[in-house]
């Protein structure tokens, strides 16, 4: 999953649909870069730093989805749901 805030002075989020089928029911995507941790002196405060998981949540209906938030400004991450 590539996530990329293109808003070049606010940070951005949202449920970002990922495929069902390929992500089961309680299973994560573990962030792998995230371009606002690398450019910074300490990962405090940083939304979904590296090595950060998000949990695959369904709604009623089956959809899957990880909620990402807080995205900073030209931000970009990078999530897998594999080692």
């Amino acid at each position: 999953l590539c996530v990329v805030n293109a808003h070049g002075s606010q940070a951005r989020g949202a449920d970002v649909l990922v495929d069902a089928q390929l992500n089961a029911s309680g299973s994560e995507l573990t962030v792998v870069p995230n371009s606002t941790q690398a450019g910074a002196a300490a990962s405090a405060g940083i939304a979904h730093p590296l090595g950060s998981r998000l949990p695959v949540r369904r709604r009623p209906d089956g959809t899957a989805f990880v909620e990402i938030r807080d995205v900073a400004p030209s931000g970009v991450l990078v999530a897998v749901n594999r080692p």
